[in-house]
């Protein structure tokens, strides 16, 4: 029994050896992000806009498609802080639900843009060469076009749905993303600690993974907080119509 307890810590111990780097690179990151006042601001007025969405039911004093004509173009007051729209339904309700519909927008624009853009980027950075080449004319291509032209084009290629939009959306903005992976793991690839893990034979799959994606997200991260009332707008311009909330 003893020496079954001893040879599970032991191999708890040597788990959390393997991914000291790992636990490294997140400190590090962490560090970053709370050495950076804006950063910091940044994440609560995020927290502010969660909870806005999460607890909409609670916060909006009526509901956002509930017409009332004698109520229509009110200016605010008490019983519509907002005031009214031309059928009478409450603007502050509105815009509250309205967060959610958004958020739903920045999730899944965030998700799918930064996931192909992180993944192209890093790769070229890293392998150089033809692969280099050839992912990044491939961005070229998409950075050729005005964003919001073609996210038009594929929206009403793919059909003016919120789906489809999202998708557009994600199609265009990854470009950006690709060029901050692709400086970020050029740079880190050549660091004295990614050599030592190559020279004791990892592979290049778990180098990227584990050691140079780490270290490259921070950028990205400040990247996407800065794009995202972009995305909102660009989507406002392409989107269909929302009839549930005013987006």
């Amino acid at each position: 029994m003893l020496k079954n307890n001893k040879g599970q810590k032991e191999k708890i111990r040597l788990f959390f050896n393997q991914r000291k780097p790992i636990i490294e690179d997140w400190k590090h990151t962490f560090y970053l992000w709370k050495s950076t006042p804006l950063a910091m601001i940044g994440t609560v007025i995020i927290l502010i806009f969660l909870a806005v969405a999460i607890f909409a039911p609670l916060l909006a004093p009526y509901s956002p498609t509930e017409q009332t004509m004698e109520e229509r173009l009110l200016s605010p007051s008490y019983q519509h802080i907002f005031g009214t729209d031309q059928y009478g339904r409450d603007i502050f309700s509105r815009v509250v639900y309205g967060a959610r519909v958004e958020l739903w927008i920045i999730f899944i624009v965030s998700i799918i843009s930064v996931l192909i853009g992180v993944i192209v980027g890093v790769i070229a950075g890293y392998f150089g060469g033809v692969v280099d080449e050839i992912l990044m004319r491939i961005t070229d291509m998409f950075l050729a076009f005005p964003r919001l032209v073609l996210a038009m084009i594929l929206t009403a290629v793919l059909g003016p749905n919120l789906t489809n939009t999202m998708i557009a959306i994600s199609l265009v903005d990854w470009t950006v993303y690709a060029r901050l992976g692709r400086a970020e793991a050029m740079k880190i690839k050549s660091q004295p600690y990614i050599e030592a893990i190559r020279a004791v034979g990892a592979k290049d799959l778990r180098i990227i993974v584990f050691h140079v994606l780490p270290m490259s997200i921070s950028p990205v991260i400040v990247q996407l907080t800065l794009r995202t009332a972009a995305d909102v707008l660009r989507f406002s311009a392409s989107a269909a119509p929302i009839p549930t909330a005013r987006a």
